[in-house]
């Protein structure tokens, strides 16, 4: 007999550094490399996605330091940039980002190539 009323309490399961890099091999192989980007992005800085939404192309092309404003705990972060986090930054950004400016210069707007990662 169940009772009204009471709960379970549930956890969530991390996942293996297997399971990210099968993650990340799925959007590869779907082409989807800004979702690619996203989970190495994620598990090589630790943010949350909250923090995550609000960083755009500008604050990471060609940089060495992130700094930024926690959104949960409002406490400022400097985070360093791994070579290989900057080489998937470029890899992915070359064709978003490079080629939006390229075309958007003619117009002097910029706004769509500094848009959200």
């Amino acid at each position: 007999m169940t009772t009204i009323g009471q709960t379970k309490d549930f956890t969530s399961d991390y996942l293996t550094s297997d399971e990210i890099h099968r993650l990340c091999k799925y959007f590869n192989k779907l082409g989807n490399h800004r979702m690619e980007l996203l989970c190495l992005f994620q598990t090589k800085t630790l943010l949350r996605y909250s923090d995550i939404q609000r960083i755009r192309w500008f604050d990471v092309l060609d940089k060495d330091v992130l700094v930024l404003n926690e959104k949960k705990t409002s406490k400022r972060r400097t985070i360093t940039l791994s070579q290989s986090l900057k080489n998937d930054i470029r890899k992915t950004s070359y064709g978003w980002v490079y080629i939006q400016i390229f075309f958007t210069t003619h117009q002097c707007s910029f706004k769509r190539g500094w848009e959200r990662l």
